[in-house]
């Protein structure tokens, strides 16, 4: 008997990893296992595993299995129920002979539709395994590689205020499927060093699920990262406090700060939770017994039936960056105020036409002794229209920054709320940050104004704070940083919290 596991190779490259830590395992029960790519093998003595929601929905019909290769194929589903990729899964694996899930949850709500699916326990492999337990220094403090949803974003929100000074590595990935790596992903041998570079690696689950994300911990684990994750309903035989902690989603933040402060605490999880899955938490049984399966596949075929209703899954697209993906209500009155400003600045200018001020005129109304003392390597650019509290505090988060030199410009854009007095009021007292503010002639909006600033900064980067946005002591530091250190950059770019 042979095992093929197929990838789709448009889908995304993480899967790749669990079926290479699938065939890993199961080359070491003796088998023939390989990954292979797209194809299907007409041979009656191979089975083949197939990750349903992937490969049918990226992999054009035509090269489909046919019926005979579907009888000895087994559907691996790795999704959470209440996404749509889970009702995608659950439709194209009745396409297979039999069906594995790794999700306890997912084999609840697929038993309930009456769709049988046999238990895959995610386990320990050394394909997974690029620390080997070594005593490696981790030059990572925090590491979260989720992708986006409204709740997963409020926790990393609430928990900037706690890592704003430690080194954490953000991945938050777009939705479409990933072939390779790009900037926002990290597959197979990149993604284990990372994490074997990582002292804690948090973990939030999507949407409502309460469910354990099986690969991600045990990916993480078996790589010497401690584990910090939301509570969950399925994480036995993992116990938390013993393999990994756990909290409530709000307090995931301020606890993986805490235990970072708890070097000794660190250091017995990482050895116990590796012990543990090394010796008590293989993969190996689970590939035994899907091995077990894949033979009575090659003795007895199961026959699908062909007129089972099952439609062709939507074909991934991703949107233009920036487009929205729906439109509301709120949009609409959104784009209703903007063309109102629109007109409301031409007016504007032309009333300041009338009075004999240009609008082309920006006056400098206040300049610090510290802005003659140097070149900065930062210029901060911050365009102002009516933001008189918001703009103080965002100035403030800036003024409270460490490491590059660097020069704070603003430019009020005719606010009518007294905001460039207040920045003004602001400015003379902190004559040691390097400072000026000019106000404009007439309004213009954000982008001219910002690049009207263009003009005054002497930086050798640009950085643009937002009116009403504020940052962390250590932003400028770590953008310079990461340009400083890739030659080939062309920008660098920190994560922002979405306010909804």
């Amino acid at each position: 008997m042979k095992l093929r596991l197929v990838h789709a190779r448009a889908a995304n490259r993480f899967m790749r990893d669990i079926l290479e830590g699938i065939a890993h395992e199961a080359l070491q029960l003796g088998a023939d296992a390989e990954v292979v790519d797209d194809e299907f093998d007409t041979s009656p003595d191979t089975v083949h595993v197939v990750v349903p929601h992937e490969y049918f929905a990226v992999v054009p019909s035509r090269q489909w299995p046919r019926d005979r290769e579907l009888a000895r194929t087994i559907a691996l589903t790795v999704e959470h129920p209440g996404t749509p990729w889970f009702e995608i899964s659950a439709q194209q694996a009745q396409r297979c002979a039999a069906i594995v899930d790794i999700n306890h949850d997912a084999r609840a709500e697929l038993r309930r539709r009456g769709i049988r699916a046999e238990s895959f326990q995610i386990g320990y492999t050394k394909a997974w395994d690029h620390w080997q337990g070594a005593n490696t220094p981790r030059d990572i403090d925090i590491a979260y590689l989720a992708s986006s949803d409204e709740r997963r974003d409020a926790m990393l929100a609430g928990a900037g205020q706690w890592w704003a000074d430690k080194r954490v590595h953000l991945m938050v990935p777009t939705v479409e499927p990933k072939p390779d790596d790009v900037a926002d992903s990290r597959t197979a041998a990149d993604k284990f060093a990372l994490l074997a570079r990582s002292r804690i690696l948090v973990n939030a689950h999507r949407l409502e699920s309460t469910c354990l994300e099986w690969v991600r911990v045990v990916e993480a684990i078996s790589n010497g990262a401690v584990v910090v994750s939301e509570h969950s309903s399925d994480a036995a035989p993992l116990r938390a406090g013993e393999h990994f902690v756990s909290a409530r989603l709000d307090a995931l933040g301020l606890l993986a700060r805490g235990l970072l402060d708890r070097p000794d605490e660190l250091c017995r999880l990482q050895r116990d939770s590796y012990e543990f899955v090394t010796t008590e938490l293989p993969m190996r049984p689970s590939v035994d017994r899907l091995l077990g399966l894949a033979e009575r596949l090659v003795r007895r075929p199961r026959r699908v039936p062909a007129k089972r209703d099952i439609p062709e899954p939507p074909r991934p697209s991703a949107p233009p960056p920036g487009w929205p993906t729906h439109v509301s209500q709120v949009d609409v009155l959104g784009g209703s105020i903007r063309r109102m400003e629109q007109r409301l600045r031409a007016l504007n200018a032309r009333l300041s036409a009338l009075g004999g001020d240009s609008p082309d005129t920006d006056r400098l109304v206040a300049r610090t002794p510290a802005i003659d003392q140097g070149v900065p390597r930062v210029s901060v650019l911050t365009a102002s229209y009516n933001h008189r509290n918001e703009v103080l505090e965002a100035l403030a988060s800036v003024a409270a920054c460490g490491g590059p030199t660097f020069e704070v410009l603003v430019l009020d854009d005719a606010s009518t709320d007294g905001s460039s007095t207040a920045i003004e009021a602001f400015l003379a007292e902190r004559p040691w940050l390097p400072a000026a503010l000019w106000v404009a002639g007439a309004n213009r909006g954000p982008s001219a104004t910002r690049n009207r600033l263009l003009q005054h900064a002497r930086g050798e980067f640009v950085f643009i704070l937002d009116a009403d946005n504020g940052v962390y002591p250590e932003v400028l530091a770590r953008l310079v940083e990461a340009l400083d250190a890739d030659a080939d950059a062309a920008f660098a770019y920190a994560p922002i919290a979405a306010m909804r």
